[in-house]
């Protein structure tokens, strides 16, 4: 039986409510929905855009795909050097989401 994981709400110092995201697997983790720019190579991320700054993905992790509607959604865990990344792509909208972003 999978459970809902906890959550707590701040305001960010741009003055957006942001959700922290507290379980097992995502603590300390903070839940975003920003589009950011992703440079690929053989289909997989190798260098986001976020908030005009470059960051190099060193690892792709878990990838998987869902369905919201009849939209295809594939999700991107990745490491960039002392940060966890998690992304969103949007098959209809061909855009790129950054969900989830934590500090290692």
């Amino acid at each position: 039986m999978q459970t809902k994981p906890q959550s707590e709400s701040y305001l960010s110092p741009s003055g957006t409510i942001r959700t922290r995201l507290k379980d097992r697997f995502s603590e300390g983790a903070i839940a975003i929905a920003e589009k950011v720019s992703v440079t690929l190579q053989d289909n997989t991320p190798t260098q986001i855009v976020w908030k005009n700054r470059d960051y190099k993905i060193t690892k792709v992790g878990l990838r998987h795909d869902y369905l919201e509607g009849k939209t295809l959604i594939h999700i991107f865990s990745c490491l960039s050097d002392d940060l966890f990344l998690k992304l969103k792509f949007n098959t209809k909208k061909l855009s790129w989401n950054l969900i989830e972003v934590s500090q290692m």
